[in-house]
């Protein structure tokens, strides 16, 4: 085997040194959005380069062009499309930014860059400065706004620049005591024609805004059904996880936190005015211990189920809360729920045939003692409770 070396003047020729640590190409991953790599090469006068990158399947970059490190003036700002030309005018160096688009995470990923000079010759490469990133919670594309409303008739409209063809999720979590319905529309007004969801209870939903051209889409959140016990507070959130979409901004348009004279109403203001004989009374007497009644429904309608715990009348020596369902006793977190049901109660549709079931316990583990519960429909007629099941309690 023959162990020999280049000249200098071939190495020369190549445009290499027994030095030069340099690359034709140089690939490298970013862990989170705020990660940043630069790299330079030396420039000849009056010469095109051709700068391309290829993205692995997790990530997404984005690559500036300059003659400065620190990027003051870039003849190539934050390009995604590979490849770009630069012009080299005078001879000197040239400094290249990658980074992850947008700075998200979910663009962070492996890369691969190279240059070549207008005779398709590759270009060496040297690493200026790199950064991984770290995690930050602001590389994330969401936006959140909370809101709250006094009375019933409250209404909130927010907005978003949704860009085409492209998806979001639309979540929001209500305060305690509160429950509000959600509505997406490409109009303000609410047109049914433009309007993608109306009244939803359950989050959170897609949205997709299915057109060629970027828009505002409009966000309404309103007490569910209008009723002064459903207002109260809330948070909502926009978000997605498109690698092309812009940062999420969501501003209010228009907000009411309702008023007194709404026209809403429902059956009793508290327990305090509904008749002794209505109320059924029950007792929990361990501390994982819970209670389920029943009613059956002979007509399609809202009903209202009042529970006195120690947040109402004296009678009560326990604070519980109760979770309200139609059509099952199977209970999840996002059934309708109320704790000191006393003064605010909980309300459910439920169809002609159905049975509501009511499910009642302590609100913490160390809760036990008496309560009071009751139901009725929107006449403010008693709904006759019998005992599903039960366990700790009587």
């Amino acid at each position: 085997m023959c162990s020999c070396s280049l000249s200098n003047d071939v190495l020369s020729e190549l445009g290499l040194t027994e030095e030069d640590t340099s690359s034709r190409s140089v690939s490298a991953s970013f862990d989170y959005g705020n990660g940043e790599n630069i790299y330079s090469f030396t420039a000849d006068s009056y010469t095109y380069y051709t700068i391309s990158w290829t993205n692995d399947s997790e990530g997404r970059v984005a690559v500036s062009v300059s003659t400065s490190s620190s990027f003051y003036s870039s003849s190539t700002s934050d390009a995604t499309s590979s490849p770009v030309s630069y012009y080299s005018r005078n001879a000197g160096t040239v400094y290249i930014k990658v980074a992850p688009y947008r700075g998200y995470d979910y663009n962070a990923g492996s890369f691969t860059l190279s240059v070549t000079d207008d005779n398709s010759s590759a270009v060496a490469l040297e690493t200026y400065s790199t950064n991984k990133g770290s995690k930050s919670s602001s590389s994330l594309n969401s936006a959140t706004v909370s809101g709250s409303f006094n009375y019933g008739n409250g209404e909130n409209i927010y907005r978003f620049w949704a860009d085409s063809w492209t998806s979001y999720a639309i979540s929001w979590t209500n305060g305690s005591g509160s429950r509000v319905a959600v509505s997406v529309s490409t109009s303000s007004s609410f047109y049914s024609s433009e309007t993608a969801f109306s009244n939803q209870t359950s989050s959170p939903i897609s949205y997709t805004n299915s057109y060629y051209y970027n828009q505002y889409v409009y966000i309404k959140v309103v007490p569910y059904n209008g009723y002064d016990y459903n207002a109260g507070s809330f948070t909502l959130t926009v978000s997605t996880t498109d690698r092309s979409a812009e940062k999420i901004s969501l501003n209010s348009y228009s907000t009411n936190s309702g008023s007194s004279s709404s026209t809403t109403s429902y059956p009793y203001t508290s327990g305090a005015s509904i008749l002794s004989t209505y109320w059924t009374s029950g007792t929990i007497s361990s501390s994982s211990g819970y209670i389920i009644y029943k009613f059956y429904v002979s007509t399609s309608g809202t009903y209202y189920i009042y529970l006195d715990d120690s947040s109402g009348s004296s009678y009560s020596y326990i604070d519980a809360k109760m979770y309200v369902k139609a059509g099952s006793s199977s209970f999840y977190s996002t059934d309708t729920y109320t704790d000191s049901g006393y003064s605010k109660l909980a309300s459910v549709y439920a169809s002609a045939g159905q049975y509501v079931y009511i499910k009642v316990m302590g609100y913490s583990s160390y809760s036990t003692g008496n309560f009071r519960v009751c139901a009725v429909n929107s006449s403010g007629a008693k709904q006759t409770l019998s005992k599903s099941s039960s366990s700790g309690a009587n």
